[in-house]
């Protein structure tokens, strides 16, 4: 274990800590290895990507999401723009010529 001096440490401040570690039962050193191991700490320890995700959700109140029903098939094709659709368009004509030039070729 390594060893730290906090040199110039306010007066006051170290007043608060002493008084602070009297209320927790702990001595000054304790007190001040107690405020910086939860500084530092990594909230997240020993979770995985989706729990680390899940508690930060929570942290900001968490995420309401209305979800379509799975019964329900949606039937439609979703159109971000009328000028996604129109290339949209385009290329499937494009492959649609394509394919019947090497029909064409092949016979």
């Amino acid at each position: 274990m390594g060893a730290i001096t906090i040199r110039n440490f306010n007066d006051v401040a170290k007043e608060r800590l002493r008084v602070r570690a009297a209320g927790n039962g702990r001595s000054m050193e304790a007190e001040a290895r107690a405020i910086l191991e939860a500084a530092v700490a990594n909230p997240f320890e020993g979770m995985n990507i989706g729990q680390a995700f899940r508690q930060i959700g929570r942290e900001f109140g968490g995420v309401d999401l209305e979800l379509p029903s799975r019964e329900e098939p949606y039937d439609r094709p979703v159109v971000f723009s009328d000028e996604w659709e129109l290339e949209r368009e385009q290329y499937n004509a494009e492959v649609a010529e394509k394919r019947a030039a090497t029909k064409k070729n092949a016979a």
